[in-house]
C-alpha cells in the first residue's frame, strides 16, 4: 500500500506540533514570573474566597461529556449521510440501529440528568 498520499497530513501534523511547542516554549521564557500567595487561591469575582470551594460539581462534568459524544456523533452522521445512496443494505440497517441506540442514550441521558438537576 502507498502510503505517499498521506505525506502532507503528516508534514502539517509536524509543522503544527512544532508551532505549538515553539510558542509554548517563547511563552515559559517572556511571561513575568512574581508568583504571590493571592495567585493560587481560587478565583471568585474579586473576593476572597470564604469557605471550603467547589469548582465545578460532577453533573457538569457528564453534561459537557455528553455533549462531546452526540457532537462527534452528529459528524458520523453527516458522513453518513453524504453517501446514504450508495450503501449496502446491511450497513443501512446497521446505521439504523446506531441511530436507534443514540435515541435511547438521548432519552436516558435526559432522564437521569432531570433527576441529577432537580
Amino acid at each position: 500500500m502507498m502510503y505517499g498520499s498521506y505525506l502532507p497530513i503528516l508534514i502539517f501534523a509536524v509543522i503544527g506540533l512544532a508551532f505549538t511547542g515553539l510558542f509554548w516554549i517563547i511563552s515559559k521564557l517572556v511571561r513575568p514570573k512574581n508568583p504571590t500567595p493571592l495567585k493560587y487561591l481560587t478565583y471568585e469575582c474579586g473576593e476572597k474566597p470564604e469557605g471550603p470551594t467547589r469548582i465545578l460539581g460532577f453533573e457538569y462534568y457528564l453534561f459537557a461529556i455528553l455533549f462531546v459524544v452526540f457532537d462527534v456523533v452528529s459528524i458520523f452522521l453527516y458522513l453518513w449521510a453524504l453517501i446514504f445512496i450508495d450503501l449496502p443494505s446491511l450497513i443501512l440497517f446497521q446505521m439504523y440501529l446506531f441511530v436507534l441506540m443514540l435515541c435511547v442514550v438521548v432519552y436516558y441521558s435526559l432522564r437521569v440528568e432531570g433527576m441529577v438537576w432537580s
